[in-house]
């Protein structure tokens, strides 16, 4: 338990710091957002993200050694 509790909390701040996690073969865990749209940069703020999430892709058949 402790050390999946481990890989959580540094899951969460890597992910939180906008950085890819890569777990080797497993694959790979990256954060996406979705937001309202602007005109300009300037019009962006944290107001507009409507929904966070975690993107694992995972791997496909052909990328598993045989």
């Amino acid at each position: 338990k402790a050390v999946l509790d481990s890989l959580n909390w540094a899951m969460d701040l890597e992910l939180s710091s906008g950085n890819v996690v890569q777990l080797g073969e497993f694959g790979n865990f990256r954060m996406s957002i979705n937001s309202e749209g602007t005109n300009t940069p300037e019009d962006f703020d944290a107001t507009k993200i409507k929904g966070v999430r975690i993107i694992f892709p995972g791997l496909g058949p052909a990328d598993y050694p045989q």
